[in-house]
């Protein structure tokens, strides 16, 4: 019988500040992961780790995540205590947890994003209103095309300071929040730039209903 290695699977929550980049996360856990004396299961000779989809360089966010597949057992506190002093520049280990090794990568889960977006005013009913919310995309061979944004968004809302939405990750990849918000009707930027936070990855159980990526 030929051995096989055990490997366990534990998943990831943490924060992030605005201005720092996917590159920068996969760099900070090659190197943290090693340093924390963690047994990990190997890959090329180096730990085995996945990271779910980012938020967008200049966006602060609460809900980064990464899969990490250890060769020994620890527990979800252990490893927190062990490897939370290595998450550095600009992240923050927010929650760690066992899953299943089978389960589907946050990538393959998640559906859609909620933000918190600060320093914005009105916009939500006239959004809401409208059935077309268009934005040019320019191919790289010059062939130019609109897109509707509008289908794209489940819901929005204003709130104090500013504005609550949740929107398709799908359609975020071609425009980014941050050029979403210069073409949404009836919305006002109040003073300096809005300030952009990924509150929330959600995905969508058998009835249709959301809810939010920690809670799975």
């Amino acid at each position: 019988m030929i051995n096989k290695e055990r490997i366990l699977k534990f998943r990831l929550r943490l924060s992030k500040n605005a201005g720092i980049t996917r590159r920068e996360m996969r760099d900070m856990f090659i190197n943290a992961l090693p340093a924390s004396g963690l047994r990990f299961a190997l890959n090329n000779g180096r730990p085995r780790f996945s990271l779910g989809p980012a938020a967008a360089d200049d966006e602060a966010s609460d809900c980064e995540y990464a899969d990490i597949c250890l060769a020994e057992y620890a527990r979800a506190e252990e490893i927190n205590l062990k490897l939370a002093p290595f998450i550095t520049g600009g992240f923050k280990l927010e929650s760690v947890r066992e899953i299943p090794f089978a389960i589907s990568a946050v990538e393959n889960l998640a559906v859609f994003a909620k933000y918190i977006i600060t320093g914005v005013k009105g916009g939500a009913e006239k959004i809401k209103d409208s059935q077309k919310i268009e934005y040019e995309v320019v191919h790289p061979n010059g062939l130019r095309e609109f897109k509707n944004i509008r289908p794209a968004i489940y819901n929005i809302s204003d709130i104090a300071g500013g504005m609550e939405i949740i929107i398709r990750l799908d359609a975020l990849r071609s425009i980014g929040m941050r050029k979403m918000l210069t073409i949404l009707p009836g919305l006002e930027v109040q003073g300096r730039e809005p300030q952009i936070l990924r509150r929330a990855l959600l995905w969508q159980n058998a009835a249709g209903a959301l809810e939010a990526m920690q809670e799975n």
